[in-house]
């Protein structure tokens, strides 16, 4: 017998061979659009330089992409910025509304050498009140970042970078939504709030805090250092490890498998 298609099998078969071609050469447009892009845009790094522009004053840092930033406390505001030549065009700091952007603005990356530097030096005059950041890059502090009377916070945001921070603040809050990042925080503060629900671990154990809420979602370890009083709740895996002899308030969720931990002599 003879095979044949009925009519529906014809009609229903046919818009499906269009949207396959249709997909096809939509992602031979995408594709070629994308070369079309990169030929125009240099493809080596060029010779590594070290460009220094001033800034206008700011209390706030949003980070993104790939550039290692270090925080130099000084008397003047102004960046330091060392990568390719032909990449130094588009690495963006701009100063708005007292807030400095720092960016990444370069096309094609995937088509480059991993093989160079992208360092910001950022000197600031003051107190630096808020960091976003939502980058690979790392992130430390020469010397230490000081606001005696003020708070100072750290979001993070789908981060990957190690973080190195010098603080001494009168109030510090450290809040981990997403990323992996290893954070590594020192000096002092009367109070220090954590919220980790991120991958990474966080090291405060050089952080001397009089009073501390810590709330981790994480199944990562988290090391502090409270005086007198200590809040703490765990809703996963991860422990709080802690020294000093504060008076303590905790909750562990009961699907929690993370314990809060008294060490005596806390190794960093």
């Amino acid at each position: 017998m003879e095979n044949t298609c009925s009519y529906e099998q014809k009609k229903n078969y046919k818009p499906s061979v269009v949207r396959s071609y249709s997909s096809a050469i939509l992602l031979m447009v995408l594709l070629m659009t994308m070369m079309f892009s990169c030929r125009k845009s240099p493809l080596t790094n060029g010779d590594t330089i070290t460009e220094t522009r001033e800034l206008s004053s700011f209390c706030c840092l949003y980070l993104n992409d790939n550039i290692d930033v270090t925080l130099v406390n000084s008397d003047i505001f102004k960046i330091e910025i060392t990568t390719g030549e032909n990449l130094m065009p588009n690495i963006i700091s701009d100063v708005i509304d007292d807030a400095l952007y720092i960016r990444n603005e370069n096309i094609c990356n995937w088509l480059r050498s991993y093989d160079y530097p992208l360092e910001a030096r950022i000197y600031y005059s003051g107190d630096i009140k808020e960091i976003i950041y939502e980058s690979v890059g790392g992130l430390r502090t020469e010397g230490y970042l000081e606001n005696d009377s003020t708070r100072f916070m750290l979001y993070v945001e789908n981060g990957a970078g190690d973080i190195d921070l010098k603080l001494n603040c009168d109030s510090i809050f450290i809040d981990i939504h997403e990323g992996t990042n290893d954070i590594k925080l020192e000096g002092s503060s009367n109070y220090t709030y954590i919220y980790q629900q991120g991958f990474g671990p966080v090291n405060a154990a050089n952080l001397p805090s009089s009073k501390m809420f810590v709330n981790s979602h994480t199944d990562n370890n988290i090391f502090i250092y409270c005086t007198d009083n200590l809040d703490a709740r765990i809703y996963n895996s991860g422990n709080i490890y802690y020294k000093g002899q504060p008076e303590i308030n905790s909750y562990i969720s009961p699907d929690a498998l993370g314990r809060l931990i008294e060490i005596e002599n806390l190794k960093n």
